[in-house]
């Protein structure tokens, strides 16, 4: 089965977990917010398997805020997440000060701060934007399908 990204987002969409997920998310009001990495991977593989969607191992939020890099935002941000929906395993962090950890360049936006993730099928992410899924797929859906 060769997919799209539009394919791609017809596997989120037609997830009622995921959409949830995307409208918890949406509801935290993070600047520049976008879920990547195995949330969406793992959706198309198991599309493309014919397998049910695996249970969720970990959901990276990533978003970008300049203004605000202090750690505790995001156990804050984290916290309201898990208030939310307690049964999501939530990892949410802000990509304008993780370039201190992962030791490069700074980051100029999620979608870069994304791009450079070391698998390139995990370099997709989703968020929402007027309820309407919006996939960026930073190297292509080629690697992912």
């Amino acid at each position: 089965m060769v997919m799209s990204a539009q394919d791609v987002v017809g596997v989120i969409e037609s997830d009622p977990g995921a959409m949830r997920v995307l409208r918890a998310t949406a509801d935290l009001g993070l600047p520049d917010w976008w879920i990547g990495a195995g949330f969406v991977r793992n959706r198309v593989w198991d599309a493309i398997s014919g397998l049910p969607v695996s249970p969720e191992r970990d959901v990276d939020v990533a978003y970008f805020d300049p203004e605000k890099l202090d750690p505790r935002e995001d156990a804050r941000a984290e916290a309201q997440a898990l208030a939310a929906l307690p049964e999501v395993p939530w990892e949410i962090r802000n990509q304008a000060r993780m370039h201190l950890r992962n030791g490069g360049e700074p980051y100029t936006s999620t979608l870069d701060a994304i791009s450079r993730w070391p698998e390139t099928a995990t370099c997709v992410a989703v968020t929402l934007r007027d309820d309407s899924v919006r996939l960026e797929s930073c190297h292509g859906v080629r690697e992912l399908v």
